[in-house]
Formats: structure tokens, sequence, C-alpha cells
């Protein structure tokens, strides 16, 4: 993501102009953009089996990326947001970066690493939380499809894990083993996009993000799946033993407004 200072960091989320919005299914009143500030996440970006990626894929005018030896990508993130203008709640995002149109360039690692994901967009295949509200908010304001389960989250002197199960039956847990000490801090800013797909169409939700990127950044994490059948659909995937990269942050900001959804039906 593109540099920024300190204080264009500090500053990301000032002078928004808030607004209530009524959520249609309850009634429910909440304030929009949803802003977060100083949570906490972590992404884990593997490698996975390209063929299996094409054939999870839900449509053909998804293009995943393309790496040498037959791979892909696909992230996983998890974040515990803390603190934001709602109740607080966790969330883990199952993503596979994708470009839009049958026959579009597939993404590789290097245009990924540009800004804007180098035109790319992040595919929604799993979005996670853990409260009613999140949920609903998700899908009926911000153009979601969110499902709730159990996400807990467990911290070490060197490490920090989250387990996301339901029923009883784990989906995975993913641990990320983090520097004690950190030398400095980055701040990156940029615009991410996500893609849903909702009623055969695609919603594409843009967000500014600002983060403080402590250094140095962790090299070690282990994605541990588990017999729930969303964790048996990622197994089918053969996800990297190792990540390619890992990004970790103790204050990432972001504001959801809207305002950028706007839903598209992309074939060519």
């Amino acid at each position: 993501m593109p540099p920024i200072t300190r204080q264009e960091f500090d500053l990301f989320l000032e002078d928004l102009t808030f607004r209530e919005v009524t959520i249609p299914s309850t009634g429910e009143i909440v304030e929009m953009p949803l802003t977060s500030r100083e949570n906490t996440s972590m992404t884990a970006i593997h490698t996975v089996s390209r063929e299996r990626v094409l054939d999870l894929l839900p449509r053909p005018d998804l293009v995943p990326a393309e790496l040498p030896e037959g791979r892909s990508i696909a992230t996983v993130t998890a974040i515990e947001y803390a603190n934001r203008n709602m109740d607080p709640y966790n969330e883990i995002i199952v993503g596979i970066p994708v470009a839009l149109g049958v026959g579009a360039a597939a993404p590789t690692v290097e245009s990924l690493l540009e800004p804007k994901l180098g035109g790319a967009v992040l595919f929604l295949r799993h979005l996670i939380v853990d409260t009613r509200l999140s949920e609903i908010l998700g899908n009926e304001i911000l153009g979601y499809n969110k499902f709730i389960s159990d996400i807990e989250f467990t911290e070490t002197d060197t490490s920090r894990s989250v387990r996301v199960s339901e029923g009883g039956q784990d989906l995975f847990t993913l641990t990320v083993q983090v520097p004690a000490e950190v030398d400095h801090h980055d701040y990156d800013s940029d615009h991410n996009t996500v893609a849903t797909l909702k009623n055969g169409k695609i919603n594409l939700l843009t967000y500014p993000v600002a983060v403080e990127v402590p250094q140095p950044q962790p090299t070690q994490a282990r994605l541990a799946l588990g017999d729930h059948p969303l964790g048996r659909i990622l197994a089918d995937l053969e996800f990297s033993e190792e990540p390619l990269l890992i990004r970790f942050s103790r204050d990432w900001r972001l504001y959801s407004d809207e305002r950028n959804l706007r839903t598209v039906d992309v074939v060519g």
C-alpha cells in the first residue's frame, strides 16, 4: 500500500459526516459510515491450487491470480473490532483476489502489491462475524453475505491466535508469531474493493483504509483447518504450508459507507 505520514494517519477519520440509517428488517438505527480505529488485524496470504480455486469460484468472470506451478492466492484475515461506532465484534474474511470479466488478465503477485490491488478486487468467499447486529448491518446495508460463528482470539507474549468454530466443530485456527519488540511503525493507506455474489449479481464495496504497520512484521504463521464443512472446503484448495506474506497491525483504520456500494453484472 502507498505510504503516508503519521500525521496523515492520525487525521484519516477526521472530517467525516455521519448520518442515521435504518436497517430494513428490524427498524434499528445505525450510524454511517461505519468507522474503525485501534483494532487488531492479521492476514495470512497463502498460495492455493488454481485449478481448485477455479472449481470453487461461482462464475467464469471471476478470474483468480495466476502463479507458477498452477498456483493461485487466497487470504485469511482475522479482525478484532473493539473500537467501532457500533458494539464490538469479531470478523473473519476468507478471500480470493480476482480480476473481473471473462478473459480478463489474471492478477499476479506483482500486480497485487500495487495500489488498489493493481485493479483486482477481493472476492469474499466466506465472511464470518459473531454478533447479530454486525451480520444484519453488513448484509442489509453494505451488500455482504455474512454469517455467524464463534470467533475466539487468544494471545501470548509471542503469538496471536484465532479459533473459528460452529456447533462444536472447528472451521480453522490461525496462529501468527508476533515479534516481541517493535523497532518502528510505518503508515500505509489505500482503497480496497471487495466483491460479494448476491442475488445473481456482484456487489462491489470500496472502502478507504489506513494502517499502522509495526516493524518488523511477522514471518511465521500456521493455518490449521478443521472438520467443519467449511474447513474441508478450504482444505480442498490445498493451502501452502507457509504463507507468502503476513500482515499484522494493532491499529487498522477504515470507514465503510453504503454510498460506495455498487452492483454490477460482469461477464465480458
